[in-house]
């Protein structure tokens, strides 16, 4: 499955659309000091840094990364979600079946990754809110 990342023209994340929880994206709509991440040095936390960069969220990527077999980057999502191209696939079905099936736990694996990283990162935001009020 790793060998087939990257086959899909689609950009990656979309930033305005995922970065709600972000230091940057707070920053900008003037709910944060500063854009930068709370859990490093990044002087601007976005959803790339956060999901793909960020030393904290490490252990979080650590399944996808051994799917893939290799750090995971931004170009692989659309890959991931999408799952391989229809025409690319083999004509044999059992060998078809056992594509579809790896493609699908790697979506899966990737929500699970995103819902651990932004979940956590949206509760330790809500904490920090609170303190400031």
């Amino acid at each position: 499955m790793a060998g087939n990342l990257g086959s899909h023209d689609e950009g990656g994340l979309d930033e305005e659309d995922d970065s709600r929880h972000q230091e940057h994206y707070l920053w900008k709509r003037r709910r944060a000091d500063d854009p930068h991440c709370m859990h490093c040095d990044e002087p601007d936390d976005t959803v790339e840094h956060t999901l793909f960069n960020c030393p904290f969220w490490a252990e979080d990527r650590r399944e996808m990364e051994q799917c893939v077999g290799r750090p995971l980057q931004p170009n692989d999502v659309p890959d991931i979600i999408l799952g391989p191209e229809q025409e690319l696939l083999p004509d044999a079905a059992s060998r078809r079946r056992r594509i579809e099936a790896m493609a699908e736990g790697l979506r899966l694996a990737f929500g699970r990754m995103v819902e651990a990283i932004l979940g956590r990162k949206e509760d330790a935001e809500r904490v920090r809110q609170a303190r400031l009020f």
